[in-house]
């Protein structure tokens, strides 16, 4: 991303392909870094808002 930024205010009309290809790679991971987080705060969420589930699951992972 820096590398396309820096060909964007160097005036380069066209980035290499490498350098799109890359940008977009970044932007994919990035993506995903957000699902995986965003799914994470859902499932706290849903554990704040139902403490009976949380002790529940809570007790489970605790047997042997």
């Amino acid at each position: 991303m820096l590398e396309l930024l820096d060909g964007y205010l160097a005036g380069q009309a066209t980035p290499p392909d490498q350098v799109v290809i890359a940008a977009i790679a970044d932007l994919r991971r990035v993506l995903s870094d957000y699902e995986r987080w965003h799914a994470l705060a859902d499932n706290a969420a849903y554990y704040r808002d139902n403490p009976d589930v949380a002790r529940s699951v809570s007790r489970t992972s605790q047997s042997p």
